[in-house]
């Protein structure tokens, strides 16, 4: 008798870790697509994840070790004074044509709209106060969300640089971009995904949108980038 309630105790334990880890997965899927996920200039938020992005694995973009960290919740853009901007115990320059809008979540930092005759372009900034994943195991999660052409996903060019003493990764790639959430392709698109290992963590800057657009922006965008200094 012993035996069969050890048993039954074992079993139960088991079934609990499974049910536990299932909810913690989900959760992080949910505020990994609330900061992501939902993109404007064209993009479409089909309001739940298509089919390649649920089968990619967690290890992608999953944080060792916390949530993502919120950014302003009061609904108003990030403040850009004289030419600056400050989130994250950073600052940066921005442009001056950009324009400073309103993040579309809290789970946002800040986002910045450029102009362009194909359209506008969308910088988003956000963080994940642990790892966020590999920098090789994002890169292949943006390689996934283009569409295969010859045979494989286009390859990447990637740079790497120092701001202010932290180490930045900035990977572009071309193509018909899907974004996560989205239903179909944005033909003829850039994403500028730069990864930065800042003080409060890893912190993500992301430039996507019609090509003629973020190419004719992606100098300043990485001026942005090599800009940036701690304010801590």
């Amino acid at each position: 008798m012993p035996t069969v309630r050890l048993t039954i105790i074992a079993a139960a334990f088991v079934a609990t870790a499974a049910v536990s880890a299932a909810c913690e997965r989900d959760e992080y899927r949910s505020t990994a697509r609330d900061a992501v996920g939902s993109q404007s200039s064209g993009y479409v938020d089909s309001g739940s994840p298509n089919e390649s992005r649920s089968a990619q694995p967690d290890s992608a973009a999953r944080p060792s070790g916390g949530h993502v960290q919120p950014g302003p919740t009061s609904g108003e853009p990030v403040p850009v004074e004289d030419g600056v901007a400050r989130f994250l115990e950073l600052e940066v320059d921005v442009p001056e044509k950009w324009s400073s809008r309103p993040p579309s979540n809290d789970m946002r930092a800040a986002e910045f709209a450029a102009p362009g005759e194909a359209g506008e372009a969308e910088v988003i900034i956000f963080s994940f106060p642990g790892s966020g994943g590999s920098i090789e195991a994002n890169i292949e999660r943006w390689r996934q969300q283009f569409r295969p052409e010859d045979g494989g996903y286009p390859e990447p060019t990637v740079t790497e640089f120092k701001a202010d003493g932290m180490e930045v990764t900035l990977v572009e790639l071309a193509g018909d971009h899907q974004p996560m959430l989205a239903q179909s392709y944005n033909e003829d698109n850039i994403l500028l995904s730069a990864i930065i290992d800042a003080p409060v963590g890893r912190i993500f800057f992301q430039f996507m949108g019609p090509a003629p657009t973020v190419s004719g922006w992606a100098d300043e965008f990485e001026e942005m980038l090599r800009s940036m200094r701690t304010t801590g």
